[in-house]
């Protein structure tokens, strides 16, 4: 059994545990619980540096303290490997300061064995992607211990991708209780600060109103931007697929924000989907 071991503890995010647990108790500590005696089946959570989109991606995680969640599928983008389809890394265990996270290997393989032409265990694919550790400190603060990963990360971000990932992943996860959906996303990049939220309006638009097809339309013609677009996309289907019917966005927030730079800024959103019950 492998150890992915952490590629940004000390850059992105701090790698000392100590220092690295206070920042997520103090981002958590400030971010807001929505109240809903719904379902909640999918998130969306930003992944950059933690000083800059932490704030953001905490109002995520916070509504996820008491839920009894056991694994989480984690859709990301791919930022630096070239592969196709969607590379899985099915099995061994993802390491940050706080310790050690397992692998979901049987959800893995049954997601893999759904369609073997597109989804492929591929670990290297994964080797230096910052866009799904970033979430296991959060992950590690707000689960109880002995939760699982399910790491999948996107090449192809169009519809139809999208919605062929999404129908494998909730063939494979079938009737079993306690899984969580996340996406890996940020929104528009080195725009002004008022260009930003322009364009990230339409994204946030897009998933209040649960049109996954709107939002996969808008991005595929450019008329806003998110990184992780495919990977947003496909966790709206898959939660759907789920009974999912609500969409809530938690936060929306730009780096200038943080840092007071508004020049060039990097979007940042949170949002839940959720089955009414």
């Amino acid at each position: 059994m492998g150890i992915r071991h952490s590629i940004i503890a000390g850059s992105w995010y701090p790698g000392e545990p100590a220092k690295l647990k206070a920042d997520v108790e103090r981002y958590l500590a400030a971010a807001k619980t929505f109240s809903s005696d719904s379902e909640l089946l999918g998130i969306v959570a930003p992944h950059a540096g933690l000083m800059y989109s932490g704030p953001v991606a905490a109002y995520a995680y916070k509504n996820l303290k008491g839920r009894d969640i056991k694994t989480v599928v984690m859709v990301g983008p791919s930022h630096r490997a070239n592969f196709e389809g969607a590379a899985v890394y099915a099995s061994g265990e993802w390491e940050t300061p706080l310790g050690k996270v397992e692998i979901d290997p049987e959800l893995c393989q049954k997601i893999i064995g759904r369609d073997p032409a597109r989804i492929t265990d591929l670990p290297a694919a994964h080797a230096q992607e910052h866009s799904l550790e970033i979430q296991l400190p959060f992950l590690q603060e707000v689960l109880k211990p002995g939760f699982k990963i399910v790491p999948i990360m996107m090449s192809d971000h169009s519809l139809a991708a999208c919605e062929r990932l999404a129908d494998s992943i909730s063939k494979a996860v079938g009737g079993c209780q306690g899984i969580l959906f996340l996406a890996s996303s940020d929104l528009s990049h080195y725009h002004s600060q008022a260009e930003a939220k322009k364009l990230d309006q339409l994204v946030a638009k897009s998933i209040e109103d649960y049109d996954y097809e709107k939002l996969a339309g808008e991005l595929a013609f450019e008329k806003c931007e998110a990184c992780g677009g495919g990977p947003i996309v496909t966790v709206m289907i898959a939660s759907k697929l789920k009974g999912a019917d609500r969409a809530v966005v938690y936060d929306y927030r730009t780096s200038g924000d943080v840092t007071g730079e508004k020049a060039q800024v990097v979007g940042y959103l949170a949002a839940g989907f959720y089955r009414t019950k």
